[in-house]
């Protein structure tokens, strides 16, 4: 495989930072990541397999506000730059958030295979690109100001 038979996960070493700072109660999960990068399936993965006890227990969160611990996206948005976090709130799950207090649970996907996605279905995402050579990493007859086979810039 390309890429390995095991999944990366980067941040296991900052965990305990967040556990000290945040009491469980207290303590929120969500998705964060780019167009395209499976972040509605990690959604639901996180709502099906995480719980936080603690916060379920007090019995005092209404439903929108993520009982579980687990919320919809990052209050700061779902698919924002994360130096957005505290410095905006998104219109949906981001209202009465302590962002501090909200773990956010990033999906990548490799560049690649990405690139091909937004091809597909880029959301909000715009660029000059042609559906019969996206990605356009390699110049061709489409590409305007280019050479065919020059390397376009990314």
């Amino acid at each position: 495989s390309l890429y390995g038979t095991k999944p990366y996960i980067l941040g296991l070493d900052r965990c305990q930072a967040y556990r000290d700072a945040v009491d469980p109660e207290f303590r929120l999960i969500g998705p964060a990541g780019l167009f395209n990068s499976a972040t509605n399936l990690l959604a639901q993965l996180l709502r099906m397999n995480c719980i936080n006890n603690a916060r379920l227990k007090t019995k005092k969160y209404r439903p929108r506000d993520a009982p579980s611990g687990v919320k919809i996206q990052a209050p700061w948005g779902k698919h924002n730059p994360v130096f957005w976090r505290l410095h905006h709130e998104a219109k949906v799950g981001g209202a009465g958030t302590k962002q501090e207090d909200f773990l956010p649970i990033v999906m990548i996907k490799d560049p690649l295979t990405w690139m091909a996605s937004m091809c597909r279905h880029s959301y909000e995402a715009r660029w000059r690109h042609y559906p019969e050579h996206c990605p356009n990493l390699v110049a061709n007859r489409f590409d305007k100001g280019k050479e065919v086979g020059e390397t376009i810039p990314v």
